[in-house]
């Protein structure tokens, strides 16, 4: 690479660092065009983080003013120290400026503060409400709660699972299906809507 673009690139990432706390990178090689316009790529064991977030990837693209945007690919996976959760996926990107994070392919999410781990082919998230929405073989479970739908939303900051297509909870040994469920974590209640069914087994 041209040393005099190398060093403008550089500089951009320096940029990037001071509007973001403390910004480290790593990757074997980088190649990009400097400037707002432009977009810089890590390639190789490629790794971006900060004092609340970082990602690991085979490949990760910067760009957008102050490199807010982030696109990282292969093998993708990482933590937000800040929500506590960490997680994988075959893609992900990262809007810094509206503050949303998506995860596409094979997605793994694991909620250290509320210990439930998440799976699906889709996941946004919005870290300024603490919303994860999801789509498609939605699984959640926590303790002894599996939690399965084609579409889901769960609000973190106050446990509430929304729970549509094919829905349906199991809670231990008891089964609970209908057209829509919500499901309060912490609290194991229960609301169940349109075409209800389940199962229930009686304890002595």
């Amino acid at each position: 690479m041209h040393k005099k673009l190398l060093s403008t690139i550089f500089f951009s990432l320096l940029l990037f660092m001071a509007h973001a706390n403390t910004v480290t990178f790593s990757s074997d090689s980088m190649r990009g065009k400097a400037g707002e316009s432009g977009t810089t790529v890590l390639s190789g064991n490629a790794t971006v983080s900060n004092d609340e977030f970082s990602i690991k990837g085979d490949s990760i693209e910067l760009s957008g003013k102050d490199f807010s945007y982030i696109v990282a690919f292969g093998n993708v996976s990482g933590e937000n120290t800040k929500s506590h959760f960490s997680f994988s996926a075959d893609k992900i990107t990262y809007d810094r400026t509206k503050r949303i994070i998506e995860f596409y392919g094979s997605v793994s999410l694991i909620d250290t503060q509320n210990d439930t781990t998440i799976t699906s082919d889709y996941a946004q998230f919005q870290e300024e409400t603490e919303i994860l929405n999801l789509k498609f073989n939605v699984r959640i479970t926590q303790k002894d709660k599996i939690c399965t739908a084609l579409f889901a939303t769960y609000t973190r900051k106050i446990s509430l699972v929304d729970l549509a297509g094919k829905p349906q909870v199991i809670n231990g040994t008891d089964t609970f299906r209908a057209e829509r469920i919500s499901i309060q974590l912490d609290t194991e209640e229960i609301s169940l809507q349109g075409k209800v069914s389940g199962s229930l087994e009686q304890k002595e």
